[in-house]
């Protein structure tokens, strides 16, 4: 699992945070949330303890799907995507270059 930016336990971040941190790559973090949302996925900031941090964790039909880690200037989605969740993002109508990367990892 990657190591977020954000580590402190009493403070989740914010949009206004995430999007400082993730620098030129917040638009697709922004892009990438709302594709997932609108297809009917839930997420939600977790924590992940002092060695990872806080990362917003997507669920659909109550299964988690990626986990998305902020960092600093970029962000590495879903560390431990399975084969079937892979297949479910992909049946999902995201953004070109995200179905590419997804398609690889398959």
């Amino acid at each position: 699992m990657a190591r977020s930016v954000f580590l402190d336990p009493a403070a989740a971040p914010n949009n206004d945070e995430v999007a400082r941190a993730l620098g030129s790559s917040a638009l697709l973090w922004s892009e990438l949330c709302g594709w997932l949302l609108d297809a009917g996925a839930r997420g939600e900031y977790r924590w992940g303890g002092a060695r990872y941090g806080w990362g917003f964790v997507v669920r659909r039909a109550g299964r988690p799907m990626a986990t998305l880690t902020p960092q600093d200037g970029y962000l590495p989605v879903g560390d431990r995507l399975t084969l079937r969740a892979v297949v479910a993002l992909l049946e999902l109508k995201l953004p070109p270059t995200v179905r590419t990367r997804l398609s690889r990892a398959a």
